[in-house]
């Protein structure tokens, strides 16, 4: 039944074909191939308990099953269709899934829209370092260290080798940080062969970080949202301290210093090596190595926007964790500018 279209006109014709009063060569072809099992109920054709329903009617049919009181219907694509499915014929689920696309207070408490992939940001030089400031509270600390106060471990990551240095402040005030912070530089420096003055420093935009103090020993430092190399590198520090925290091999200094030898002994998914190791390559082979696996930008297959299509907007805080998406803070609007596959998802 599912191939033929099912109209206000045909229908018109099989109930007169049912009724007798149509021979049957003049029928549809449906209601020639199935007339024998369809019967006129209330004055609707069905067929197999189900009633056919034309496709000038199709909209009402979906309406009903979303606004109506009582409705029972799932508010979803494959729920819904299912449901309906069971009780009509001469829908589809493209029809119904189109339906539900244009309700915009279905839409509203959608699910955030997945971002595509964008592809990693491939290394060109070996000049570049990541910093960030990783807390450390009282409260976390096992019993024998409880008189650490609240202070910071400064991460220093170099991005595409991995090496990394920790350092311990007891502030996140400029004139403490800043100055440490090139200490880690130096040492880092010294140990890769690259004149300080050829780093390019990326952080967040925490004031501990003073740009001017790094310009004077000609350290670019560059603020972004995000340093990626560096925030993963405080998630395996944390972890790795606080093992060697539970296993008493000393005061904090003493961890943390373990620690620091740890990170830098640990084998890298990226580079295949530990970062120990990685240092004494060739720096064209951690520049081929790094940006082998650099992520791949995912396939973006949907069509393009052309001015006035209805596109769904999120407004939702990338940094807001609490995000709910029965909020209802999605909206349609009309796309105003067009945009190709490569540009600005909306």
């Amino acid at each position: 039944m599912n191939r033929f279209a099912i109209t206000q006109a045909n229908l018109v014709k099989t109930k007169a074909f049912l009724n007798g009063k149509l021979a049957k060569s003049s029928a549809p072809k449906y209601a020639q191939k199935f007339g024998s099992e369809m019967k006129i109920v209330n004055g609707k054709v069905t067929f197999q308990g189900r009633t056919l329903i034309p496709k000038e009617e199709v909209e009402k049919i979906f309406r009903k099953a979303v606004y109506k009181k009582g409705s029972r219907i799932p508010l979803n694509r494959d729920g819904g269709f299912s449901a309906i499915y069971k009780e009509f014929w001469g829908i589809s689920r493209r029809a119904w899934d189109l339906y539900l696309k244009k309700q915009s207070k279905l839409r509203s408490t959608d699910r955030a829209l997945p971002q595509p992939k964008k592809s990693g940001k491939p290394a060109r030089n070996l000049f570049e370092f990541e910093t960030d400031l990783l807390e450390v509270r009282t409260s976390q600390m096992p019993d024998t260290l409880k008189d650490i106060e609240n202070s910071y471990i400064i991460t220093t990551v170099h991005r595409t080798t991995g090496l990394t240095n920790l350092k311990w402040v007891k502030n996140k005030e400029p004139a403490t940080v800043t100055p440490k912070l090139i200490e880690q530089l130096e040492w880092i420096a010294k140990i890769l062969k690259i004149p300080i003055s050829q780093y390019v420093l990326a952080s967040d935009s925490g004031f501990e970080f003073d740009s001017k103090v790094l310009l004077k020993r000609k350290i670019k430092h560059r603020v972004q949202k995000i340093a990626w190399s560096v925030e993963a590198r405080n998630g395996v520090a944390r972890r790795q301290l606080f093992k060697v925290l539970n296993m008493k091999r000393g005061s904090f200094l003493d961890s943390l210093k373990q620690t620091q030898n740890i990170i830098n002994n640990l084998k890298s998914k990226v580079m295949g090596v530990t970062p120990a190791e990685a240092i004494k390559l060739s720096r064209a082979e951690i520049l081929r190595r790094f940006n082998s696996k650099r992520q791949k930008a995912s396939v973006y297959n949907q069509k393009d926007l052309k001015v006035g299509d209805s596109v769904r907007r999120t407004l939702m805080s990338k940094k807001d964790v609490m995000y709910k998406s029965n909020s209802g803070v999605q909206e349609e609007i009309q796309n105003t500018r067009s945009l190709s596959k490569s540009s600005e998802v909306l």
